[in-house]
C-alpha cells in the first residue's frame, strides 16, 4: 500500500502497528523512531511519544477535557502531547486554520 494510506503509526515497545486507511493494522518489529526516520518529513507529524500520524488524514484539532485531541479521517480520536501542542498549533495555523476547533 502507498505511504498516503498510512492514517497513523502506534508504538508498542521493540513493535510499531501500522493502521491504513481501509482499517488494516499491520504489526511490524520496528520501534517508531526507526520507522518515523523513514516516512516523508513533511506527511507526517508526531503527536505523542507513542503516536505518529499522517497530517493529510488529520480532519480536526480540538480541546477536550482529556486535552487536545486530533480527530483522523478514519474516526479515530488520539490524544497530543502537552509538549508537543505549540508545535502542532503553529504547524495547522500555518497550513490549514480551518482544522483548528476550541
Amino acid at each position: 500500500m502507498p505511504v498516503a494510506d498510512l492514517v497513523f503509526l502506534q508504538s508498542d515497545a521493540n513493535y510499531t502497528w501500522l493502521n491504513w486507511t481501509n482499517g488494516k493494522r499491520v504489526l511490524v518489529p520496528r520501534t517508531l523512531k526507526y520507522l518515523e526516520d523513514r516516512l516523508p518529513q513533511t506527511g507526517f507529524i508526531r503527536l505523542h511519544r507513542n503516536y505518529a500520524v499522517n497530517v493529510s488524514h488529520i480532519t480536526a484539532v480540538s480541546r477536550t477535557r482529556k486535552g487536545v485531541e486530533v480527530r483522523l479521517s478514519n474516526g479515530q480520536c488520539l490524544l497530543v502531547a502537552r509538549r508537543r501542542w505549540v508545535e502542532i498549533r503553529h504547524h495547522f495555523a500555518a497550513d490549514n486554520p480551518t482544522i483548528l476547533v476550541d
